[in-house]
């Protein structure tokens, strides 16, 4: 669990926005971590790289995953051009 506030809340905004997950008070993922490791240790990450790997593992049929931020999937779905 991540006590820090602020650390808190990016992870929080990392797993809504990034892996597009619900709202989760108490997991951490390892991919959050990395990317929060990354934020403050001013590396550079390659987010869209996570975002890819993310939907391709949850895209197999056997995933019982709920996408919960819609944002993402509509701007990945009209940038291939759908539901225009």
């Amino acid at each position: 669990m991540i006590c820090n506030p602020i650390l808190r809340y990016l992870q929080r905004q990392t797993a809504n926005h990034v892996f597009a997950q619900e709202d989760s008070q108490n997991e951490v993922r390892a991919g959050e971590l990395s990317i929060l490791w990354a934020a403050l240790n001013w590396e550079a990450i390659n987010t869209g790289a996570f975002i890819a790997s993310y939907l391709a593992e949850h895209a197999k049929p056997t995933s019982k995953v709920v996408i919960a931020a819609g944002g993402i999937i509509m701007a990945l779905g009209r940038a291939l051009g759908y539901g225009d």
